[in-house]
């Protein structure tokens, strides 16, 4: 069974790098070009997962971050940064923030869906456990 994942990402090229790749494994992919609309499209569409850039203008990702974790039917969602922002202490403030997991920009085509599985239920995770070689 695949994933339904949210990826919030306000720059088209990227968003669609992530959502071909994605989709590439199986996974069903919708994509939101704001916090403000990943927000809306979460308590819509329910994801398994959201995929959510940190730098937006409006609210960013730290906003959605709070927002979801604040959210008692959200508080349980994976949620995953995806980030090209390298800076002393983001890490920390990253999973300070609620975000379960963090992958920074460029992201490297053939770890990303190994990396972001690991954070998918058992159920929904579409590659062997060791991962995979391309």
């Amino acid at each position: 069974m695949s994933a339904q994942i949210l990826v919030i990402e306000d720059l088209p090229a990227n968003l669609e790098l992530l959502r071909a790749l994605l989709e590439a494994f199986g996974h069903k992919v919708d994509g939101a070009p704001d916090g403000l609309t990943g927000l809306e499209a979460i308590r819509q569409k329910r994801p398994d997962m959201v995929l959510c850039d940190l730098q937006m203008d409006g609210l960013d990702g730290f906003g959605v971050a709070e927002a979801i974790r604040r959210d008692e039917s959200l508080r349980d969602l994976p949620l995953v940064a995806v980030t090209a922002l390298v800076a002393d202490g983001v890490a920390e403030r990253v999973e300070n923030s609620g975000f379960d997991g963090y992958i920074t920009k460029p992201i490297e085509a053939r770890r990303f869906v190994p990396q972001i599985e690991q954070y998918l239920p058992e159920s929904l995770r579409l590659l062997p456990p060791d991962g995979l070689s391309i």
